[in-house]
């Protein structure tokens, strides 16, 4: 089930979920073959995505907040 993005911005802001977090599991789901990842994505960028989802963190443990006001 998906989530809306509001509701994952809450829970980042609460430190419910991180960014890595929501990153494996999007990577989860894109890689899954059951599923319609392989129909839409050409490529996956895992290693990126995590080093990304790493900063994001570290951003948001620092007191920024990257994501706009709901």
């Amino acid at each position: 089930m998906m989530r809306p993005l509001t509701d994952l911005r809450a829970d980042l802001d609460a430190g419910r979920t991180s960014a890595v977090a929501l990153a494996d599991a999007a990577l989860d789901r894109a890689g899954d073959p059951a599923g319609e990842g392989a129909r839409v994505f050409t490529t996956l960028y895992g290693t990126r995505a995590g080093e990304l989802a790493r900063a994001s963190d570290a951003v948001r443990r620092a007191g920024v907040s990257r994501s706009p006001p709901i």
